[in-house]
This record gives C-alpha cells, structure tokens and sequence, in this order.
C-alpha cells in the first residue's frame, strides 16, 4: 500500500521539445528618467514631519499617571537611599577607646650632637 501516488507529468510535444508556458503576469517596464506621472502608484509623496521626543512624551505621561497612583500623591520618595544615624549602638570613636581623654605627650628634650672638633678632618698620611 502506498499514501502517496505520483503522476509523471510530461511537459516535452510530439517532437520532443519543451512545451513553455505562457507568463503569468505581464507589466509594462518602470520608467526612466525624472519623477512624473507613472513612477510611483500614488503620486509624490507629500513630507510627513517625525516626532522624534514621542516616546519621552509617552514615558513621562506614564511617569506622571504613575506617581498620582502613589501614596500621598508622590511627593514623598517611597524609598531612601540614605542611611540615618539613631545612635542605638556605640560609636566609632567609643569602640575604639577614643571616648577619654588622650594625655599630651611630654616634651622631647633637645638633642646634643657627638663629637664637635675644633679644626676640619685631616687624615694621617
């Protein structure tokens, strides 16, 4: 059993010449030369401004739709990215021992140098 039937198509006439079939469309050829009547299907064009700030204009509508759905009208920041200080735990200064006084130090007494001679260096020879 086969599904599937193939029909041998022969496409050659009596004298053994392939039959060729007539065109399926036929237009007649684009012009050349300057613009006019029959170089395009509608006519020129007439020029169409583009809005390129349209999706900045979009995004801060919704921007703006989405902040009057927010609590108290957006005008607070519902987030902060600011770490407040409360003073629950120890300070820096208190955990490192710099909470009491530091005592000065004493002075450093003037240092007296060696040997001082009396006449400049002069070696034996």
């Amino acid at each position: 059993m086969s599904d599937n039937i193939q029909v041998k198509r022969n496409f050659k006439d009596a004298d053994g010449q392939v039959m060729i079939a007539p065109k399926n469309i036929t237009n007649k050829p684009p012009k050349k030369g300057r613009v006019g009547e029959g170089c395009t299907f509608g006519g020129v064009a007439e020029h169409m401004p583009c809005d390129y700030n349209n999706a900045r204009k979009v995004a801060l509508a919704e921007y703006k739709i989405h902040k009057h759905k927010c609590l108290d009208g957006g005008d607070r920041r519902p987030f902060s990215s600011r770490a407040r200080s409360y003073a629950y735990f120890n300070t820096v200064k208190e955990v490192i021992g710099e909470d009491i006084p530091i005592p000065q130090r004493p002075p450093v007494p003037e240092r007296k140098y060696g040997l001082q001679q009396e006449a400049p260096f002069k070696p034996n020879v």
